[in-house]
């Protein structure tokens, strides 16, 4: 996968097994899909490709531009936008001039899609402790600059800014991921019941204009939830020049696919087997 000036979010949701079995693959600089014996079904010709999206897709970028491809091979929503993802009942675009609509079966369609209920989201506002500018914690005293709440599993936590640096806290104020962070995004797979829930993390230069943030650095990935000796494991360390890193973590069956680098390329790795999806 080449890196591209472009920045792509894509919500990897709901990643379970799917018969296809397909791998991103790496051909040179091109990316396809293999099976899991390294056979190529979809031919290298793209400069990145994920992991499909609930069974039907996956995301393929070329000459900075984006669309999905379905496991046949066929590309169902035109390589020319920003953005694509799956949210709620259907998938939007995101293009220079605003967004499109896709139904289940990759239809355009004109009318706005009914979203489902963001399941990162509180169910009831939450009652933080505010005084002289800062946000805490209820009945603990307000120690940040901005604080944002959300959901898991019954469970309240908060992204939280302190002293220009960014991090993760419980309604205890234990830490979960530690005020290093120049940037830290809410889920990045939204499938929040699995232990495999990330957050986005970046470390360079941030900067606000009109209350919208921009970054300038190196992104990494960190997972919340999947505990290692007993705080949460780091996935990547920020190293990547962009928002979009959807290789990093997958299931299949009982095997996990995760993506690294070799001789500098990034390629799919079988952690379970041992066998690299790529031919240079």
């Amino acid at each position: 996968m080449k890196k591209h000036t472009v920045i792509i979010i894509l919500l990897l949701s709901n990643f379970n097994l799917f018969a296809q079995k397909l791998i991103p693959y790496r051909k040179g600089n091109l990316w396809g899909y293999s099976d899991v014996n390294k056979t190529i079904i979809i031919k290298p010709e793209f400069d990145m490709a994920t992991y499909l999206i609930d069974n039907q897709a996956g995301m393929v970028v070329k000459d900075k531009k984006v669309g999905l491809i379905s496991a046949k091979g066929e590309i169902v929503i035109p390589i020319q936008y920003r953005y694509v993802g799956k949210d709620g009942k259907g998938y939007k675009a995101f293009s220079d001039t605003g967004k499109v609509y896709f139904d289940e079966k990759f239809n355009k369609i004109d009318e706005l899609i009914e979203l489902e209920p963001d399941l990162m989201a509180p169910r009831e506002p939450y009652d933080y402790s505010e005084a002289n500018g800062k946000k805490g914690v209820k009945d603990k005293l307000p120690v940040y600059d901005r604080m944002f709440d959300f959901e898991v599993n019954g469970s309240r936590y908060f992204t939280a800014l302190k002293n220009g640096k960014y991090g993760v806290i419980d309604e205890n104020e234990n830490i979960l991921i530690p005020f290093i962070y120049d940037f830290l995004s809410s889920i990045y797979n939204s499938d929040i019941t699995s232990s495999n829930s990330v957050l986005l993390t970046g470390i360079g230069k941030r900067s606000e204009k009109d209350g919208r943030l921009k970054f300038e650095g190196k992104y990494g990935l960190h997972s919340l939830f999947n505990i290692d000796k007993g705080k949460p494991r780091v996935y990547l360390e920020p190293k990547f020049d962009l928002e979009l890193l959807p290789n990093t973590n997958q299931y299949i069956d009982d095997e996990q696919f995760v993506c690294v680098k070799k001789n500098g390329k990034e390629i799919i790795w079988n952690i379970k087997t041992g066998v690299e999806y790529y031919e240079d």
